[in-house]
This record gives C-alpha cells, sequence and structure tokens, in this order.
C-alpha cells in the first residue's frame, strides 16, 4: 500500500512539475475543471498501468511458481511410484519360488523316516522298487560299464529315480538337472541317468500303457549360495519351463576310504584319521546318499491350461494341422514335450499335490562360525530375510511383533562337541524373531543325527524340510552351515490350496 501511494504522489508530482514549467500550455485559458482534469488524469492513467502491469507481473510469476510446484510435485510423484514399482518388483522377484511335488532320498545311514518320505500318497514307496525290475532288461541292451565311483550310486540311483516316475509318469518328458560330486567324470554321469530313464520309461510304457519315446535331457544344475537358489534358478533361467527333475548323490564314506587307504600306504595315517575326525566332528558320520526331486514351475496350471486350449483334439492326433501361429504362441521349446504327452498324464502331473514352497535363501559369506557374538547378527538378518522372502512377513513389519508360525528347524550346526557357538547364536535369534522354536528339541540336526553326504547335504536337508512341511503343515526353516562358503537360510511352506 505504502509503495502504491508513493508511487501515485511522484507521478502526480512530476507530471505537475512538468506541466508547468516544461510544457508550453497557456494554463491561464483553460477553465477550474479542465485544469483540474488536465493534472490529475495523466498520473492516475499512468498510476492504473502501473498498477495493471504489476498485478498481471504477480499473476504470472505466481502461475510459473504454481507450475513449478506441480512439476516438482509430480516429478516426485513419479519418482515414488517408480521407487515403489522397483520396490515391488525386487519383492516379487525375491519371492520368486518352485513348488516339489515329489522327492526321493535313498542311500546308506539314513534315518527310516527319511527314505521315501517325501513322495505323495499314492507316489511309489521304497518297498515298491524291487531290484528284479531292474533285471529284467533286454538281453541286446548294451552293458553298463560303470566306474569304481560311480558303481555305489547305481542302486540307489535307481531306485530314487524308479519312485519319482511311477508316482508321476509325466515327468519322464522334464528335463533331468544333476548335482554330482566333483570328482565323477560328467560324461558318465549323464549316461549314466539317461540309460536309467530310458528303462523306467520302457517298463512304465508296458505297465501303465504310457509311450515314452524321447531322450531324456539331462544337464547340470545351475551354481548357487544355497539349494533353494540353485532350484529357483531353473525356472528364472528358463520362464517357460513346467518342471524339472533335480538329482543330487555324493558318498564321503567312499573317498574317506580311499583318503585312508592312500594314508596307509604312505605312512601318513595318523594326520589323514585326525583330518576326517575334524570333518566328522563339524559334518556328522559320512554316508551315501541320491536325492531326487520332482520340481514344477509355481504356474504350472496355467502353462498347462495354455497348451489345452490351443491344441485340439484332433490336432492332438495329428500335430500338422496346428496352425504356426499358435504354434509360436504355446508350443515352445520346454512346452512342445508336454504337447506329446496324453491330457490325463498332463493333468496328473498338474493335479500332483505341492508337498511345500521352496523359497529363496539369505545368504552370508563365510565368516568365524565359532563366535557366537559376530555370528548371532548375522544369524537374525538372514533369518527375517528368509522370513521376508518366503512371504511369512513384510519387509516393514517387525517379526516380532507378529512372528509367522514355524513348525520345524533343520540345521547342521555340528556334533555335540562342536555345536555350542552355532546354537547359541540359532537360540538367540530365534528368540529375538519372537519364536519358541528350540534349536534342539524342535530340530534335526543333520550333523548330529544323520550324517554327512557331501555335495548331497544341502539337498537331503531340504528333502528333510519338505516332509516336515508337508506333514505339519506349517513353515520349516532350514540353516546350512556351509563349510567351505558360507551361511545360508531357506524356507519351505506348504501350499495346500496348491
Amino acid at each position: 500500500m505504502l509503495r502504491s501511494v508513493t508511487v501515485l504522489f511522484f507521478l502526480s508530482l512530476s507530471w505537475i512539475g512538468a506541466l508547468w514549467f516544461a510544457l508550453p500550455i497557456e494554463l491561464n485559458a483553460l477553465s477550474y475543471p479542465r485544469l483540474i482534469l488536465l493534472h490529475a488524469s495523466p498520473p492516475v492513467l499512468l498510476f492504473l498501468m502501473w498498477l495493471f502491469r504489476r498485478m498481471w507481473h504477480k499473476r504470472r510469476q505466481a502461475l510459473a511458481e504454481e507450475r513449478q510446484r506441480s512439476e516438482e510435485e509430480a516429478k516426485r510423484l513419479a519418482s515414488l511410484a517408480a521407487a515403489q514399482q522397483q520396490r515391488e518388483a525386487e519383492l516379487r522377484h525375491l519371492r520368486f519360488a518352485c513348488d516339489c511335488r515329489a522327492a526321493a532320498v535313498t542311500g546308506t545311514n539314513l534315518p527310516t523316516s527319511l527314505l521315501m518320505s517325501a513322495l505323495p500318497e499314492d507316489g511309489g514307496d521304497e518297498d515298491d522298487t524291487d531290484d528284479d525290475d531292474f533285471d529284467d532288461e533286454d538281453d541286446d541292451a548294451e552293458p553298463l560299464a560303470l566306474t569304481v565311483d560311480l558303481q555305489e550310486f547305481a542302486q540307489p540311483l535307481r531306485q530314487a529315480l524308479d519312485a519319482i516316475y511311477r508316482a508321476t509318469p509325466a515327468a519322464l518328458v522334464l528335463p533331468v538337472f544333476v548335482a554330482p560330486p566333483a570328482h565323477l567324470a560328467a560324461a558318465e554321469v549323464i549316461a549314466l541317468i539317461r540309460r536309467f530313464i530310458s528303462d523306467i520309461g520302457e517298463r512304465l510304457s508296458s505297465e501303465l500303457d504310457f509311450t515314452h519315446d524321447q531322450e531324456a535331457q539331462v544337464r547340470f544344475a545351475p551354481g548357487g549360495n544355497g539349494v533353494a537358489d540353485r532350484a529357483i534358478a531353473l525356472f528364472e533361467q528358463t520362464p517357460d519351463l513346467p518342471g524339472a527333475l533335480i538329482v543330487s548323490f555324493d558318498a564321503p564314506i567312499q573317498r574317506d576310504r580311499m583318503d585312508y587307504a592312500k594314508a596307509f600306504s604312505s605312512g601318513q595315517r595318523a594326520k589323514v584319521a585326525t583330518t576326517l575326525d575334524e570333518r566328522a566332528q563339524w559334518c556328522g558320520k559320512p554316508g551315501t546318499a541320491v536325492v531326487a526331486m520332482l520340481l514344477t514351475h509355481p504356474d504350472l496350471a496355467a502353462m498347462l491350461a495354455t497348451i489345452r486350449d490351443c491344441v485340439l483334439e484332433d490336432d492332438a492326433a495329428n500335430p500338422a494341422m496346428t496352425p504356426f501361429w499358435q504354434r509360436a504362441a504355446t508350443r515352445t521349446e520346454q512346452l512342445e514335450r508336454l504337447v506329446r504327452l496324453p491330457l490325463d498324464k498332463r493333468e496328473a502331473l498338474s493335479e500332483r499335490p505341492v508337498l511345500a514352497r521352496v523359497h529363496r535363501s539369505a545368504f552370508s559369506p563365510h565368516q568365524t562360525q565359532d563366535d557366537a557374538k559376530n555370528l548371532g547378527p548375522t544369524v537374525q538378518s538372514l533369518l527375517e530375510q528368509a522370513l521376508i522372502a518366503s512371504d511369512l512377513t513384510e519387509p516393514d513389519n517387525r517379526i516380532a511383533d507378529k512372528p509367522p508360525v514355524l513348525g520345524w528347524l533343520v540345521q547342521n550346526a555340528g556334533t555335540v562337541g562342536r555345536y555350542a557357538a552355532r546354537m547359541g547364536a540359532l537360540a538367540a535369534s530365534i528368540r529375538q524373531l519372537g519364536h519358541d522354536l528350540h534349536p534342539l528339541d524342535d530340530a534335526t540336526n543333520f550333523a548330529n543325527t544323520i550324517g554327512d553326504f557331501g555335495a548331497a547335504t544341502a539337498w537331503v536337508m531340504l528333502a528333510e524340510a519338505i516332509t516336515r512341511s508337508s506333514e505339519s503343515g506349517k513353515a520349516v526353516l532350514t540353516v546350512d552351515f556351509q563349510q567351505e562358503s558360507g551361511l545360508a537360510v531357506s524356507a519351505t511352506v506348504p501350499i495346500p490350496s496348491a
């Protein structure tokens, strides 16, 4: 207000001064109304023009500021939306899982409760697999020339594969991924498994009126920090993969015998015996184990429904009649093998009940695993990450306020003389999360009660977790104290509605 009055005063003063002393106007000849109008109208007009320009400038500045605020708000909202989308995408990736529909464990030094324990109710049983079934092979078949290292795995490997395929014959068309010990020759392992699958396929073809004439796809399982990650990687690397069979086996007892024999001949028996005894105290008594698991994509039913909708019965009898655009849309490289199956076998695969869903593991590199003070925070953090990855809790929630229901713990902390620090860290971490799960009473300690199966130990632990989860209907945590690489924690969750 003061500024406007000041501007009006100076405009009036300037105009009156110019009118009286600068402009050649005869003021005496003008009447009083004209003199008043001549003195007042120009300053008022100029003042109104200045006032209008000032208001217009303020209005434009306000609009610019409003537009800038709107743009900044839009950028902020877009940034928040992008961050939310990225967070949801990361959470979806973290929670991507696979389903286990059947599992079979065979070998030596295994408890009866674990042998073939994760098979469906109508599936194979340990007693259903008779060695005589494998002896009735065609006399013209080329005999298997097995090395000494592979001979110990032949019988349990045949039993595990036969149990899976008897439970789900449609699995014969799915690829097989192998996780064998590193010292075995890759070509011999693949040839052995292909031979067994071919024999089982021929026998099931005659027993179940099921034709299997495709060569088995046998590959090596992808690597990863934990077996759960390795299983999930199958479906991440091949999005159209409907299912796969994972086979892992090892026999550290066989290697221990060979190492001891070499040490006996070289005079280093005491040194090798000490090393083997130290490993046995951490990992347990060595044995032999073969694990076979039927894993499927979580959207298996949708995949098979897509094939069924696009492939008519006439097309099944005459595939050449299927339009090429439908083939390109539905018959991918992996699904093409399932298309050749009879419709009832495909439906049987999707209707096979899910024993448990295997979720991604949380991993920490190798640290001092004997120091409970340093190990405790690491274990607690991994437990929280595993619970979030398994969709048992949300990232923003405090787990201790509403802890998820856990039914069992599978771990390999060590034998009685060595597991004190690890058990202390586990117990403290579980209490911090609000659970009353006891790491000894409500757990399976592989090192103390079952044994060491080398490269197959983590897979046998996963089979045990699947079994416990399927039987109890509760989530099961698996804590794998890997001796060489680190610590992996994962969860298996039952899916009753799957």
